[in-house]
């Protein structure tokens, strides 16, 4: 499995656009254009797609961000898609997923010590 991960402080819809860019990219130097014309499957890592997003926006503790929805024509069962979860892992939210990774849960311990400084003390 491959899970491509971002971290955004600013809420951005084409995320899974430039997430399928950053799939392309990675399968073009997996597979050998050798082998892309054979006629044996290739097999490729199974893909996943998660942002941590730490923003000041107001946003849902999670959310599916779906390359369908920048499609000009909508279509009920488009024959491209790729979901990408969006994990709101301010102060309150997602409260598990920060339990369990030290990492996210220091970095926003981090990121809260700034904003109070940036708010109570005018940027000291």
């Amino acid at each position: 499995m491959t899970i491509l991960v971002e971290w955004k402080s600013t809420y951005n819809p084409n995320i899974p656009l430039r997430n399928l860019f950053y799939l392309v990219n990675l399968l073009q130097k997996l597979v050998s254009k050798r082998d892309l014309y054979g006629s044996r499957l290739i097999k490729i890592p199974t893909p996943r797609f998660a942002v941590f997003y730490n923003g000041i926006e107001q946003r849902p503790e999670v959310e599916e961000l779906r390359l369908s929805t920048a499609f000009e024509n909508v279509m009920d069962e488009p024959e491209i898609e790729l979901v990408c979860k969006v994990y709101n892992i301010n102060q309150g939210k997602n409260v598990d997923l920060l339990e369990r990774c030290t990492v996210l849960k220091e970095y926003m311990y981090f990121v809260n010590k700034v904003r109070y400084y940036i708010r109570e003390l005018g940027g000291v």
